[in-house]
């Protein structure tokens, strides 16, 4: 019993921590725990394939150490972990910004590291508090930081458009893993004591990439808008990031219509030889102070009904209302019914969570426009 709360502690409370770093798109528990199972399925594997090699091991003194570090270790799981991620991602729905990979390769490892624990401290009973309490500080949060580079490369292989770099992304997502891993028990395996101060510098500079806040922006949140960043700043920065997402649609000709606003805006552009009509409206926020995106107020079906004059008298067939907070449960249900109608009429609606969500996956367009130093964003 003991074991086993040591064990599962320290798992625990990474999970937890890693699941409420999605703070705005959490993905769905269900898959995250499914992925986690994967991992601790797939360290058997890993346990059978590792000792075929340590049995028919030939090297001796640093090269076996090379070999043990670097093959045995960090090629088996690495690349075991990375087929699963690769073949089960491409299969999920929800897999629709780049931090669901990384979340998805973290669950993924932290169940490898389950199995990894049960073994170290089940190995060394007379040591148990010291196994875990090591394991806790450096072990997990070493096979979590490999987690986090090889789902972020996986991300950006899935959402790549270019062919040549879609490729060089899925090499580097198990090639960079590979060497963390290796390099990580290397250095743990070489017997003189000098080095514990390589391997402290090498920790030092694993938490730096991985952990502090510009490397979570870079490789664990993958974006600098979140929908509080939208809902917070002024209009005309609302409408530069509408323009972004246009960008981002392909979406030609763009034209601001009059009769707008401080807090509505029209536009009319051409989307595959197509004219769209858009409207942009920023809700206020309910109240003198808000700690979330259920403080503000919503677009509702008058805002819907009233668009949709507005797109008959400027001879439009196809409509996009984007709003910085939410749309009501009756505004929803009269866009769905409209477009079920099959009149040839279609409005779709923009919240602000697909439009940052929309934006985190086009970070290009963020840093080309400026916006890093007009946004203020929250990690």
């Amino acid at each position: 019993m003991l074991a086993f709360l040591i064990t599962f502690l320290p798992i625990i409370s990474f999970i937890l921590w890693v699941y409420y770093k999605d703070k705005y798109n959490r993905e769905n528990i269900s898959i995250l725990l499914k992925y986690f199972i994967l991992g601790i399925i797939l360290s058997f594997f890993a346990i059978i394939i590792e000792k075929f090699l340590i049995d028919r091991n030939i090297f001796e003194d640093d090269t076996n150490l090379i070999y043990t570090a670097f093959v045995i270790a960090g090629c088996t799981e690495e690349i075991l972990k990375g087929l699963v991620l690769y073949i089960f991602s491409k299969k999920e729905d929800s897999y629709d910004e780049k931090l669901d990979g990384i979340m998805y390769s973290v669950f993924l490892s932290l169940g490898f590291a389950t199995v990894e624990n049960l073994i170290h401290i089940n190995y060394d009973s007379k040591m148990i508090f010291q196994v875990a309490f090591i394991r806790a500080i450096i072990s997990i949060p070493a096979h979590i930081m490999f987690a986090i580079t090889m789902g972020y490369y996986i991300s950006k292989y899935k959402f790549e458009k270019n062919i040549a770099k879609k490729r060089q992304n899925l090499i580097l997502a198990f090639l960079i893993p590979i060497l963390l891993h290796g390099t990580f028990d290397f250095i743990l395996m070489i017997q003189y004591k000098w080095i514990i101060i390589v391997f402290i510098i090498y920790i030092i500079i694993l938490a730096t990439i991985n952990l502090n806040n510009k490397a979570i922006k870079r490789q664990i949140e993958l974006g600098l808008l979140s929908i509080k960043d939208i809902q917070r700043n002024n209009y005309s920065t609302f409408l530069k990031i509408i323009n972004i997402y246009l960008d981002i649609l392909g979406c030609k000709e763009i034209v601001a219509l009059p009769g707008g606003n401080s807090d509505l805006t029209n536009f009319k552009c051409t989307l595959n030889n197509t004219d769209i009509l858009i409207c942009c409206i920023q809700n206020d926020l309910i109240g003198e102070t808000a700690k979330d995106e259920d403080k503000w107020e919503s677009t509702g079906r008058p805002d819907v009904q009233s668009f949709l004059a507005r797109m008959v008298l400027n001879d439009c067939k196809k409509g996009i209302i984007i709003t910085n907070s939410t749309f009501s449960s009756n505004a929803i249900e009269f866009a769905n019914n409209l477009n079920d109608q099959n009149r040839g009429i279609e409005i779709k609606l923009i919240d602000g969570y697909e439009l940052t969500k929309s934006i985190r996956n086009h970070k290009y367009y963020i840093i080309k426009e400026g916006l890093i130093n007009e946004v203020k964003y929250n990690i």
